[in-house]
């Protein structure tokens, strides 16, 4: 338990770390208010609250393999449209 609980200290300060960062991107690089920064950033938070919730009881409910083939094959159709986005810097000629 002692091993558990000091790994989700480091995970959670690491990721506090990436908040501002994110606010400073969403409102610089991408041009959106702040307010709509620190909804994206509220709805992040949200989620990350609510899914160990829902998984643990599709969990107990369905089974942990089961569980586990779901997640692959989100995770996979989640990477399809990364694959077929063009980066901005390739068509700017920077990346060929």
């Amino acid at each position: 338990m002692g091993s558990s609980l000091i790994g989700m200290l480091v995970n959670n300060t690491g990721g506090s770390f990436l908040w501002p960062l994110n606010a400073i991107y969403i409102h610089d690089h991408l041009g959106k208010s702040l307010v709509i920064a620190g909804l994206a950033l509220t709805l992040n938070s949200a989620a990350g609250m609510i899914g160990p919730l829902l998984g643990g009881i599709l969990v107990e409910a369905y089974g942990f393999s089961l569980m586990v083939g779901v997640m692959v094959i989100c995770l996979f159709i989640a990477i399809i449209p990364s694959l077929c986005y063009e980066l901005p810097l390739k068509k700017q000629g920077v990346v060929k």
